[in-house]
């Protein structure tokens, strides 16, 4: 069983929302079933208020009462993903293309993504090769997509060719528990520069970060 879902971070980027808007906005639903457009109306009621862990349970009501229920599925996806939960964010995502695979092609570029994440470079490759099928008139970021192909395809190629990698950690002046990314180095090569997430409340600053 999962955890409850924590405090929503701000900095997620929302890879799916953008799908979820045209089907919600109109009202036009893959279901014909009163109970399981009322559960997933209250489900993203509560996602829009910042009640995930509301949203996740109407929304699994909502897949009860018509387990074809396409937008369910990819707005529970949605959830577990802000939340990091890649596992089950690829199994509702994955069900929402099972159901209709032609309906949403981006689908499988956003997929992609998500498997990318876990480390399933084969399972991604196929996703991406998957997506280059559709007409490119019928898709979008069409160059994201063989990008990601690109970087997938090095990936398989760096496991069949390991080479020796001994990372140092440079100790806590420079590392910390957060995620740290983007690192850089000045001009004189004197000052390393590095973005890092920080675990923070509301307006809470933590000293010794520049944050915005």
């Amino acid at each position: 069983m999962n955890p409850p879902f924590r405090a929503r971070p701000l900095s997620i980027l929302k890879l799916l929302l953008l799908l979820l808007l045209p089907a919600t906005l109109a009202a036009q639903y893959s279901t014909g079933s009163r109970r399981a457009v009322r559960w997933f109306e209250e489900g993203r009621e509560a996602y829009q208020a910042g009640d995930d862990e509301k949203a996740g349970e109407a929304l699994v009501k909502a897949i009860a009462a018509d387990d074809r229920f396409i937008e369910a599925y990819r707005l529970l996806a949605q959830i577990h993903l802000e939340h990091e939960r890649h596992g089950e964010a690829i199994r509702y995502f994955s069900k929402s293309l099972e159901i209709d695979p032609t309906g949403n092609p981006d689908g499988y570029r956003l997929l992609a993504g998500m498997t990318m994440m876990t480390g399933d470079y084969p399972g991604t490759l196929e996703l991406v090769e998957r997506f280059l099928e559709f007409p490119p008139e019928e898709v979008r970021n069409r160059d994201e997509a063989l990008r990601l192909k690109e970087s997938c395809l090095f990936a398989l190629e760096a496991l069949e060719n390991p080479v020796p990698f001994h990372p140092e950690n440079l100790g806590d002046s420079v590392n910390s528990p957060g995620r740290e990314y983007w690192p850089s180095l000045s001009v004189d090569e004197n000052i390393l520069m590095f973005t890092v997430m920080l675990e923070t409340e509301g307006d809470e600053t933590v000293p010794g970060y520049f944050q915005e």
